[in-house]
């Protein structure tokens, strides 16, 4: 009985002891230390999120989907609206449990509150295999990205264009909707809806934003003075989807609308303290284990 008892207090101090080095080597024992692969399981990495992700989930194969951030309007005149961000997705990516991988969430455009203006550009989206070679969406460790929407023009500019499939990485990728062009003198132009898994985001119409995720993401907001907002999408879960993109003004003094959760384009504005141009929205990552 002493014996036993001495032998299994030595076997639990030597686990004890190799724990936490075993849990440094990608797959080693994972199940075991991380309480094992949960197929099925979603994470969101946001804007509010730290790169690197340690995955502690004892999954090593995971369905990655990502979202560019939507850019802001324009001012002046009034401005132009801007393009969204798109969506670009893989299916069995490799991040092997228990390992470190950077990453990168896009920032939406910051709202203009000067005259004659452009807006700013929305942030790429993407997550790498690794920690080095990521330091931009072309980086050799990406696995999955997907760009972000151009920002609107000042006065009689053209619409930012939404965020393309060419540069994003992944075996899904669909564009984001572009941003229109101040309808007359006296209106503002709306902004581009994101792309998302089902299809590429609407460009926005005149003043009115574009709906998001060929029609299954978050519609348009409406021309208004200011404009209406665009509608957060709700594909993934009611939180997380492709948002649409915001309506413009019609009066020429308002401010514009700011695009929906996530990735959708701002409208223009008139470019002055409190009647900015719209601002775009967070680009987002979503991870779901495998096995």
């Amino acid at each position: 009985m002493y014996n036993n008892a001495k032998s299994l207090f030595i076997l639990a101090l030597a686990l004890c002891i190799l724990a936490p080095a075993f849990a440094q080597v990608p797959g080693m024992f994972q199940p075991l230390l991380l309480g094992g692969c949960q197929p099925g399981t979603v994470i969101y990495l946001t804007t509010a999120d730290s790169s690197p992700w340690v995955n502690t989930t004892g999954c090593s194969t995971f369905t990655v989907q990502t979202l560019g951030a939507g850019g802001s309007g324009g001012t002046g005149g009034p401005g132009a609206g801007a393009g969204a961000g798109a969506y670009a997705a893989s299916t069995g990516v490799s991040l092997p449990a228990g390992g470190s991988y950077g990453f990168a969430v896009g920032a939406g455009g910051a709202a203009k509150d000067t005259a004659s203006t452009a807006g700013n550009t929305g942030g790429d989206t993407w997550i790498c295999n690794a920690t080095t070679n990521c330091a931009t969406i072309g980086g050799s460790a990406v696995q999955v990205g997907a760009k972000g929407g151009d920002a609107g023009a000042a006065l009689g500019g053209a619409g930012g264009a939404g965020g393309i499939t060419g540069t994003s990485v992944g075996t899904t990728k669909f564009a984001g909707g572009d941003g229109a062009t101040r309808p007359s003198g006296t209106a503002s132009g709306g902004g581009g809806g994101a792309g998302g898994p089902s299809g590429a985001g609407a460009a926005a119409s005149s003043g009115t934003g574009g709906t998001a995720d060929n029609g299954s993401g978050g519609a348009g907001g409406t021309p208004a003075n200011p404009g209406n907002p665009g509608a957060a999408g709700t594909e993934f879960d009611a939180s997380h989807g492709s948002g649409g993109g915001g309506g413009g003004n019609t009066d020429g003094t308002s401010g514009g609308g700011a695009g929906g959760n996530y990735g959708g384009g701002g409208a223009g504005g008139a470019g002055s303290v409190g009647n900015a141009s719209g601002a775009g929205k967070n680009g987002l990552i979503r991870l779901v284990t495998v096995n």
